[in-house]
């Protein structure tokens, strides 16, 4: 039985975005490494959208928890 982890949405999107860039740097072909740097842009973009909602996520389970709902 194997253990699963789950990874923040906004952590992965960050991961995947570095990944992008490093593989952009071994490419050779100018419209290739623009397409893989706008990939990162993306994941980038998702990340950010990610961040605010897993922090309105914290702070509503916050205020159940303060309610005792």
């Amino acid at each position: 039985m194997s253990l699963l982890i789950a990874v923040p949405e906004s952590r992965w999107c960050r991961t995947r975005a570095r990944e992008c860039r490093t593989m952009a740097e071994s490419l050779r072909v100018q419209m290739a490494r623009e397409q893989m740097l706008k990939a990162a842009s993306d994941y980038d973009r998702m990340a950010r959208d990610a961040e605010q909602r897993e922090i309105a996520q914290g702070l509503s389970h916050l205020r159940a928890l303060a309610t005792g709902r």
